[in-house]
């Protein structure tokens, strides 16, 4: 009902600019952001497409770093669906200007590790897509993961992003399963140790970081491991039923076939 009021007062006020209807942009930014994240707890596209509606209007009302930001986070989060949903045109769609926008997020705010992060972790959705991308997307992917730490050390997004390249990469091109679980433990041990931050700043990643943490186990044939940060995950956030359809319930027959 409460998403449904704020679709209600957006289309009034998109339809009559300039009256006492027009919603704060920081309303906007703030309801696209809530948005964004149900949307991907709950892998849920149509919540991640009003996300992004909200925050277009709130960058178009106010622009600002915060706003290109979240803007091209939604647009990350629907191309990570478009990549599990291939029969969908999310993917095309959202990817190019999701890179623009991470791109300006770094060009306006080049000390600010996020944008660097999410850059990152976009060229490596290509490289899911399809592999023939590795070449040249993924030295650029493995440095923006290294600069977001750099830049920031105690970004848990950061790690996050990290710990995936060192997963994904041949081992000659800096590629390594320890580095990777590493990193995914300091990534969740900084997002179990943050908090107080501001209702503006990032704060996605958490369930993530526990999936590829479990995802790095299990690669490594640790299965009692993966299956307790799969299992943390969903305790985490019980919503996230496709922790357990993807992750929980493949691994489960694994280890009774095994048996």
């Amino acid at each position: 009902m409460k998403l449904l009021i704020v679709l209600f007062v957006l289309t009034i006020t998109l339809l009559t600019p300039g009256t006492a209807l027009d919603v704060p942009p920081e309303h906007l930014l703030l309801e696209g952001k809530k948005l964004l994240r149900q949307g991907s707890i709950l892998n849920d596209k149509s919540l991640l497409l009003e996300g992004r509606t909200l925050l277009e209007r709130a960058h178009e009302l106010q622009p600002s770093v915060t706003t290109l930001y979240y803007l091209a986070q939604s647009e990350h989060e629907l191309v990570r669906v478009g990549l599990s949903e291939p029969e969908s045109d999310l993917f095309d769609r959202y990817y190019e200007s999701a890179v623009r926008r991470a791109q300006e997020v770094i060009r306006q705010r080049e000390e600010w590790s996020e944008g660097y992060a999410l850059l990152s972790s976009l060229y490596g959705l290509k490289i899911a897509r399809s592999w023939i991308n590795a070449p040249v997307l993924g030295p650029r992917a493995y440095g923006l993961a290294e600069e977001a730490v750099r830049r920031d050390s105690a970004n848990p997004r950061a790690w996050l992003v990290r710990g995936m390249m060192k997963l994904n990469a041949p081992s000659v091109f800096g590629g390594s399963a320890e580095e990777a679980l590493e990193s995914f433990q300091r990534s969740i041990a900084l997002f179990e140790r943050s908090g107080g931050q501001g209702a503006l700043e990032p704060d996605w990643g958490y369930i993530d970081a526990l999936v590829w943490f479990g995802w790095a186990q299990q690669k490594e044939g640790r299965l009692t491991e993966a299956m307790s940060a799969y299992e943390k995950a969903l305790q985490a956030e019980p919503r996230a039923a496709w922790v357990r359809q993807m992750f929980i319930v493949p691994l489960e027959k694994k280890i009774s076939d095994a048996r």
